[in-house]
């Protein structure tokens, strides 16, 4: 998973400026999907999550919303029903309800773009935590090009961490309580 200090999944700049916003992410998904597969071989219980990326679709809601995280990591178990009350199938059609992770990310290191970027995985953890009124906490990512961030919310505060280059730091991305 990690070549030379490097992850193995990103051959050079982390987020290509003519990438699309699913060719950018996959390497976040190989990186997150990688960490979420020996985490469940470690503690012998299958993964709980996996990681999706669909910067151009709102997740489904009942309410209207304009939020469209970057990706995010979905419970697999699904808790979301639909109208007839059968869980939802479809994975095409994921809810708010079943996001434990958002990801926001960015290609630029302007001021502008950074307080904006900031403000949307701000959103979106009130969001998550807007629908559900008996959720604790949800979590949230971002990421500057090599440069990551933790969120954490809950009904009391929302905290974030100091940046990290998670290209040379990579335990704090592998020992993140987000996934476990």
């Amino acid at each position: 998973m990690r070549d030379a200090g490097r992850w193995s999944a990103f051959k050079s700049k982390v987020w290509g400026s003519s990438k699309s916003g699913e060719k950018a992410f996959k390497p976040v998904s190989n990186v997150f999907d990688a960490v979420i597969r020996e985490a469940s071989k470690a503690s012998d219980t299958p993964a709980k999550l996996r990681f999706a990326s669909r910067p151009l679709a709102s997740p489904l809601s009942e309410r209207c919303n304009t939020i469209f995280p970057d990706a995010y990591l979905l419970l697999v178990d699904k808790k979301s029903v639909d109208a007839q009350g059968d869980k939802k199938k479809n994975t095409d059609s994921d809810s708010w309800d079943d996001i434990v992770v958002s990801f926001e990310c960015k290609k630029n290191e302007e001021d502008t773009e950074r307080e904006d970027h900031d403000k949307r995985i701000v959103r979106s953890l009130h969001y998550i935590m807007g629908r559900d009124p008996c959720r604790r906490a949800t979590f949230g990512i971002t990421t500057e090009d090599t440069q990551m961030k933790f969120w954490f919310t809950c009904r009391a505060a929302t905290l974030v961490s100091k940046p990290f280059d998670f290209f040379k730091v990579s335990g704090h991305v592998i020992e993140s309580p987000a996934l476990c």
